[in-house]
């Protein structure tokens, strides 16, 4: 869940992971590497939270078996293990934040899951030439971490074959309020990360217009989850 930056892979590259340096996000990479064991630890006491639950269900509904998984800004890599438990063929995890990455890789080591899942380290849109296409793409509170909604858009929906995932911050005026007030406490505190609201009503748009259509749709009080299927 560290946000979107990373590098390009196929799915069946596993067990391995690298630094690239460079790339617009090294104070993301910073803050999310901070807390890489300390969300490490909340995942293995408390599993998937609410919203991933649900993510998660619709995955299995839409039907993930033998599948080849990207997913950006993979965080810890709970998430990606459970797709792959799920019955998905192979993962790539990619994240800017190298302490994520560790963390993942450990886990899927740990579990067994080392040789159908690999790690990278570095930003998506900047070495998106390298980057595989797989049958399922999943950006799981991703967008909300990159300033370029549409880059990001376009480039992860291009690598996607079959089914495209994504949570976002929900479109309600309460959720909207509350995160402009977080990204103005961030920039008066100087972080070197802050994240973003961006219209998430138009991001769907920009979907459907590439080509998908929406199969699931689930939510909690703070987040939206989302399934597209690319049409035929």
């Amino acid at each position: 869940m560290a946000c979107c930056c990373s590098a390009g892979g196929g799915a069946g590259s596993a067990g391995r992971s690298r630094r690239l340096h460079g790339g617009p996000c090294p104070g993301t990479d910073r803050f999310f590497s901070r807390e890489a064991t300390r969300m490490a630890r909340r995942h293995r006491r408390r599993g998937l939270d609410a919203v991933q639950r649900k993510l998660l269900d619709g995955l299995q509904a839409a039907g993930v078996g033998g599948a080849s998984v990207l997913e950006i800004g993979c965080g810890t890599g709970e998430l990606q293990r459970r797709v792959l438990a799920a019955g998905a063929a192979g993962a790539v995890g990619i994240d800017v934040a190298a302490g994520m990455i560790a963390e993942a890789q450990a886990a899927a080591e740990r579990e067994g899951l080392g040789e159908r899942a690999a790690f990278l380290v570095g930003d998506v849109v900047q070495r998106a030439a390298e980057l595989a296409p797989a049958g399922l793409v999943v950006l799981d509170k991703v967008l909300c971490c990159y300033p370029d909604l549409d880059r990001l858009l376009a480039v992860s929906l291009q690598r996607t074959e079959r089914l495209y995932a994504v949570v976002v911050p929900r479109s309600h005026w309460l959720v909207a309020a509350t995160w402009r007030i977080a990204i103005a406490v961030f920039k008066l505190l100087r972080s070197s990360f802050h994240p973003f609201y961006h219209d998430w009503n138009r991001a769907a748009a920009a979907i459907a217009c590439a080509g998908f259509r929406r199969i699931f749709a689930a939510h909690t009080l703070a987040w939206d989850a989302w399934i597209y299927r690319r049409a035929a």
